[in-house]
């Protein structure tokens, strides 16, 4: 509608109709008060949802590093071997041949047509 065509009518021809009632003007108010509200607060909880999952990338990340270089070297140095298992070897093959025996068996009874057994 173009301003000249409003030029000589009344105002309530031209404005749409106001609120019916000041429950319905309240509404109004509420919602146009509390949606850039939403909006912010919705802004930050995902800000800080990010903020927490870079830095539970950061904290797991430092430990697998952690755990893939330093860590095999610690846990092969005598004196950690000393201090964990005083008096005692560490030797996780003991009692293991029971289960080497029937692996290989297991193996050689296979009908695997490519099967190759090595004796180095």
């Amino acid at each position: 509608m173009r301003f000249t065509s409003c030029w000589a009518r009344a105002r309530a021809d031209v404005m749409p109709p106001s609120l019916e009632s000041a429950l319905d003007r309240a509404l109004e108010s509420v919602w146009i008060r509390l949606f850039p509200l939403a909006f912010n607060a919705m802004t930050w909880i995902f800000f800080v949802g990010d903020v927490l999952m870079t830095g539970r990338l950061l904290f797991i990340g430092a430990f697998a590093i952690y755990d893939r270089l330093l860590a095999p070297a610690l846990w092969n140095s005598r004196a950690t071997r000393r201090i964990i298992f005083p008096g005692r070897r560490f030797d996780p093959g003991v009692h293991e041949e029971k289960v080497i025996a029937r692996t290989v068996r297991s193996a050689l009874v296979s009908t695997y047509p490519n099967l190759q057994v090595h004796r180095d």
